[in-house]
């Protein structure tokens, strides 16, 4: 096939070799459609449900291989989730579908900058054990004031310290990542590290931070 959206195969439309199922190339084609809103959404529900099917799939399916990963069952699992937002969607799913079914004991560090959201958040991801949620916003260069300009998005989707183009905006803490798993003796090394993110344009700069304090962290973890 010839035919290219964004200058990539028409193909990769219905199975991306990166996003797989669930790929932007899709939802486009689908909000083109022009189905009114409801079965839209309905529809990109059902193609998000599915690919994470077919992940599981493929996570059952390559359980024999996971030696050549690393994995042990007596390591531990740091999770990162960074970007919670108020339902804990990912979160919840992660612990459910994952964590849950692993032998290996955990840890979670959620984190959520809108202190709305945070607040609500709260309520959605309580009963999970071994979790530490912080109302912050991660950077790499931490403002003077301790606290950074939150420019939100409404109901909470979109919140980003990038988006100046929006009116409203309220201050939130900053923090840097690397501090964190400073000040909570995070053990990484010998560890199984899982890092998601989600947090509007900041995610370089917790790469960021992350590799400018790699040295520093692992001197501190092994003394």
């Amino acid at each position: 096939m010839n035919s290219k959206i964004k200058d990539e195969p028409l193909y990769w439309s219905f199975w991306h070799p990166h996003q797989k199922l669930w790929n932007w190339q899709l939802i486009a084609i689908i909000k083109r459609l022009g189905c009114f809103y409801p079965l839209t959404r309905l529809i990109i529900k059902s193609i998000v449900e599915l690919d994470t099917f077919l992940l599981s799939i493929r996570i059952l399916l390559g359980n024999k291989n996971l030696n050549k990963s690393g994995y042990s069952p007596n390591k531990s699992i740091n999770y990162f989730d960074l970007g919670t937002h108020k339902k804990a969607e990912e979160l919840n799913w992660v612990v459910e579908e994952v964590l849950s079914k692993l032998p290996n004991p955990y840890k979670i560090y959620a984190f959520e900058a809108n202190p709305d959201s945070y607040n609500i958040a709260i309520n959605n991801c309580n009963h999970i054990n071994e979790l530490k949620l912080y109302n912050l916003a991660l950077v790499n260069k931490i403002p003077e004031s301790g606290q950074i300009k939150l420019f939100r998005g409404g109901n909470g989707l979109g919140d980003s310290i990038y988006r100046t183009e929006m009116n409203s905006f309220i201050e939130v803490k900053a923090k840097k990542l690397s501090e964190i798993i400073r000040n909570e003796n995070v053990e990484l090394d010998g560890s199984i590290n899982i890092l998601r993110m989600n947090i509007e344009g900041c995610e370089f700069d917790v790469i960021e931070n992350l590799i400018e304090n790699h040295n520093k962290m692992q001197l501190e973890i092994d003394n």
